[in-house]
């Protein structure tokens, strides 16, 4: 079955997510985790410790001989300095000549980076070493590019090489302004102005189980679990008393409308993740504010369906 609108741009989300979170060593990591899905045996992903050397080698594809060098800059490179990207731009420069020494056999250089807009610079210096070495095919790889093989995958492979991409100290380190500003995105988007007809109740065991939620989502809403006793403690003192009520009911009204289009449940999460997310860059306090917002909903019964009475004693 092929990716749905909100499924893709929730994979999207986290891939920048991801990128952001990929400095230095790591993002060689998750690239050649990722190429390795795509290309099984024929990538070999080399090793991170650089005590003997790495022959300026981060990756290789066996056939054609391609050799991949990464450069992982600190939040994709968001605000470098001019200095720093001189670093980056000699890096091109000093990554292929040592592909060239090391690898005579060498058909192609791929220069891999997280940033999420590839810089002119960097462009530029590829653009010089392709017009300087005409016999080797001579590339980028960026975010459009993580995209494209990312979305190649099955969703189960897309879902496994990002489990576990965030950790309990990001939602331990969540802070009330975080899941305030969530709160003020998703209510400037609605108009409903009720209660629900039912208080919360608590979350039967279960339930991320019975909902058949894939293990992305439910390490998701699990992380988010221990952030739900400080969205209880904001709603319980939010100055405008409304806002909880209709918040909870702008969920149950967004979770019935996704229901009723027939999607399945994983489909439906994916919807009220985009809901809530609203459009905002995926850093990791948005993330993880986001996780702690649906994990709130999702423990008082607000969202998703409850497991039958045999069930839940069984």
């Amino acid at each position: 079955m092929g990716l749905t609108a909100p499924k893709r741009r929730a994979f999207l989300n986290t891939l920048e997510l991801r990128l952001r979170r990929s400095y230095g060593a790591d993002l060689q990591r998750f690239f050649g985790a990722l190429m390795s899905r795509v290309h099984r045996e024929n990538f070999e992903a080399a090793g991170t410790d650089y005590s003997r050397g790495d022959l300026q080698c981060d990756g290789r594809l066996v056939d054609p001989e391609t050799i991949f060098a990464c450069y992982g800059p600190a939040n994709a490179g968001a605000n470098a300095t001019e200095a720093s990207m001189r670093t980056a731009v000699a890096k091109v420069r000093s990554d292929f000549e040592g592909a060239m020494r090391n690898w005579p056999g060498m058909t192609a250089w791929v220069f891999v980076t997280n940033y999420l807009e590839t810089p002119a610079q960097m462009l530029k210096e590829v653009a010089a070493l392709r017009d300087a070495f005409p016999a080797i095919k001579i590339t980028t790889f960026a975010k459009d590019s993580f995209e494209r093989v990312l979305l190649s995958l099955e969703i189960d492979e897309i879902e496994d090489l990002f489990l576990g991409d965030m950790t309990d100290e990001d939602f331990r380190n969540i802070e009330a302004r975080d899941i305030m500003a969530v709160v003020r995105d998703v209510m400037a988007n609605v108009g409903v102005r009720h209660e629900l007809d039912e208080p919360p109740k608590p979350v039967p065991e279960g339930k991320l189980e019975f909902n058949e939620l894939s293990s992305l989502t439910r390490d998701r809403i699990a992380k988010g679990f221990a952030g739900v006793p400080m969205v209880k403690r904001l709603f319980a003192d939010y100055p405008d008393p409304l806002v909880p009520p209709d918040l909870a009911a702008a969920y149950r009204s967004k979770y019935q409308e996704l229901e009723l289009q027939g999607l399945a449940p994983g489909d439906i999460m994916d919807g009220l993740y985009l809901f809530t997310i609203n459009g905002h860059p995926a850093t990791t306090s948005r993330e993880a504010a986001v996780w702690t917002v649906i994990a709130y909903f999702f423990e008082a019964c607000t969202i998703f369906r409850e497991p039958p009475v045999a069930e839940k004693a069984a």
